[in-house]
C-alpha cells in the first residue's frame, strides 16, 4: 500500500534534491582546474625549462580554459621556487615545472627543506634536452678538438661558464673525459652567461642547447660540441663531445611537472592526461626541433622509477666531475 500523505511525498523529494546535490558537489570537487594553475619554475627566464613551460602553459590554458601562468622562483640551484610549490596546497594548482637540480640540490644544500621523492609526486616528463659547449666568436678555435688542444697548453687554463650544479658537473666531466683542464666561471642567470659569452668576456659557455642553438644559427656564438649519446637532429653538424675526444662521456637532461605529494590521483592523472595531449600535437613537435630539444613525454608512474635510478646517477656524476667535492 503506498501512501499518500503530502507531507512524505515532500520529505522525498526534499531529500532526492538534496542527494543529488550532493552528487554534483562531488562531480564539481573532482573536476580539474577549478581556478587559475601556477607553474613555477625555479630557474630564470630563456632557460630550456622556462622556455618549454611557457609553451606548455598555453596549450593547458587553452586545454582547461583557465589561465596557466608561469611564474619565475630563481634561487638556490632550483630550492626557492621548488619550496614555494610545497607550501602550496596539495590540490595541483601549483605545479612545479623543473630540471636534474630538484633530485640532488637537498643533498647539496641542506636547509633546502624538501626531499624530492617523498614530498613530491611525479606527473610527466616532457622533453630529455642535451647540453651545448660554445665558444665566443673571438675565440682562437673552432672545433671541440680546438679547444682540448687549448686547454691542455701549459697554462691555459681556460675559462667556462655555466649556471647551476648539473651544468657545471656536466661541462666538468666532459673536459675531464677529454683530458683538458678548465676554469667554471659560475653565473647565475643564464641571460647574464649568454651575454658574457656574446660580449666576449668569457671564452666558453655550457648552457642546454634550446638556449644556445639559435644563438649559434645567427652567428653570435661558435658550437663547438653536445654532450648527448648522437646528435642533435636541429644541429646536426655538430659533434657530440665522444666524438670530439671525450671517450664515454654522454649526458642527457629533462625536465617535467612534479605536484605536491597528498595531491590527490585523479588531480595528477588529469594534468598528466593534458600533458600527453599538448605534447602529441605537431605544433609541439616543431617547437622541439627548433629548440633542440627531444621530445619524450613518460607518465608520472613509470618516470617515479627512473628518478629512483638517476638520483644516484647523478650524485655520482657530480663526485667524479668534482663539482660537487666528496660528500
Amino acid at each position: 500500500m503506498h501512501s499518500s500523505n503530502p507531507l512524505n511525498r515532500r520529505a522525498f523529494t526534499l531529500a532526492a534534491g538534496a542527494f543529488g546535490m550532493g552528487l554534483a558537489g562531488v562531480g564539481r570537487a573532482a573536476a580539474f582546474p577549478q581556478q587559475r594553475v601556477a607553474m613555477i619554475v625555479p630557474f630564470s627566464a630563456g632557460t630550456a625549462v622556462d622556455v618549454v613551460a611557457r609553451f606548455l602553459a598555453a596549450k593547458l590554458a587553452q586545454q582547461w580554459n583557465q589561465p596557466v601562468f608561469v611564474e619565475n622562483r630563481v634561487g638556490g640551484d632550483g630550492v626557492i621556487g621548488t619550496k614555494a610549490v610545497k607550501a602550496a596546497p596539495e590540490d595541483g594548482h601549483t605545479i612545479l615545472y623543473t630540471g636534474p637540480p630538484f633530485l640532488f640540490a637537498p643533498d647539496i644544500n641542506t636547509a633546502a627543506g624538501y626531499d624530492p621523492l617523498k614530498d613530491f609526486k611525479p606527473v610527466a616528463r616532457v622533453t630529455a634536452p642535451v647540453y651545448m659547449l660554445a665558444a665566443t666568436m673571438n675565440a682562437p678555435y673552432n672545433t671541440f678538438q680546438e679547444f682540448v688542444a687549448a686547454a691542455r697548453r701549459s697554462g691555459a687554463r681556460l675559462d667556462v661558464g655555466t649556471v647551476g650544479m648539473h651544468s657545471t658537473a656536466t661541462v666538468s666531466g666532459m673536459a675531464k673525459a677529454a683530458g683538458a683542464e678548465i676554469n667554471i666561471v659560475n653565473y647565475k642567470t643564464t641571460a647574464q652567461l649568454i651575454s658574457d659569452g656574446i660580449a666576449g668576456h668569457v671564452p666558453l659557455v655550457l648552457s642546454a642547447l634550446g638556449s644556445l642553438a639559435q644563438l649559434t644559427r645567427d652567428g653570435k656564438l661558435k658550437a663547438l660540441a653536445t654532450s648527448g649519446p648522437k646528435r642533435s637532429v636541429v644541429t646536426p653538424e655538430v659533434p657530440t663531445a665522444m666524438e670530439g675526444g671525450a671517450t664515454g662521456f654522454s649526458v642527457v637532461s629533462w625536465n617535467g611537472a612534479f605536484v605536491r605529494t597528498g595531491t590527490p590521483d585523479a588531480t595528477v592523472a588529469a594534468i598528466a592526461g593534458a600533458i600527453r595531449k599538448a605534447t602529441s600535437e605537431p605544433d609541439f613537435l616543431a617547437f622541439c626541433k627548433v629548440q633542440g630539444l627531444e621530445p619524450a613525454f613518460e607518465d608520472g608512474k613509470i618516470w617515479a622509477q627512473e628518478l629512483l635510478s638517476e638520483k644516484t646517477s647523478l650524485s655520482e656524476l657530480l663526485r667524479q666531475s668534482g663539482a660537487w667535492g666528496n660528500k
